[in-house]
């Protein structure tokens, strides 16, 4: 079975596509590694080895609101200035120097389908808002933007960016309408369906 992680800055639309996808399939929604507010669980690589390696075992589709592998070198720099430990690691997707980190990456291109909810910058500068958001996300928005455009672009492992405000598809979240449909159809074709997730690979 391979996972749905839903990657990408704030106001990147990953929210109304989680809301989607659990309307759609018998999936649910994973235990969040960090909260907006607090940050990151404590000894988060500790948490992140453990549910990779469970992650075979999942008997349902698990959809995730984003992974620790590919969110925490963003915000823990931009956001903390302090990256857990573990996570340190160039975006370039070679993680240089940090074998754990390559480790990590490696499994979940295993695992998992990763979902680059990614739109314009205007779009996700128009959405952050400093009272609900993390500290220090609506000063590094564009950082984080453009942070998430470079991971995308070295992640190795299947993925597609998916940008809800392309202007063909309406904002709604209603099962196979709107937002899902063209999250859908952004995944099919880049050559995937949602249904290996469910399945696995075929």
């Amino acid at each position: 079975m391979r996972h749905v992680i839903l990657e990408g800055p704030d106001g990147g639309g990953k929210s109304r596509l989680a809301e989607a996808i659990l309307a759609t399939y018998p999936a649910v929604m994973h235990a969040k590694a960090s909260h907006s507010i607090r940050g990151p669980v404590r000894n988060l690589a500790a948490w992140v080895k453990d549910d990779i390696d469970k992650m075979a075992t999942f008997e349902t589709l698990n959809v995730y609101d984003r992974h620790p592998i590919i969110s925490e070198p963003i915000y823990g720099w931009l956001c903390r200035g302090n990256p857990q430990p573990g996570f340190l690691g160039r975006l370039d997707g070679t993680s240089s120097g940090n074998p754990w980190l390559s480790t990590q990456r490696l499994s979940l291109y295993e695992h998992a389908l990763v979902v680059w909810c990614i739109p314009t910058l205007e779009q996700c500068m128009a959405a952050v808002d400093p009272e609900r958001d993390m500290p220090g996300v609506v000063d590094n928005i564009e950082k984080i933007h453009e942070w998430y455009l470079l991971m995308m672009r070295a992640w190795g492992g299947p993925s597609i960016r998916y940008d809800f405000t392309d202007p063909k598809y309406t904002r709604d979240v209603l099962p196979r309408t709107g937002l899902f449909s063209g999250a859908v159809e952004f995944v099919m074709e880049n050559g995937h369906v949602f249904q290996e997730c469910i399945d696995g690979p075929r």
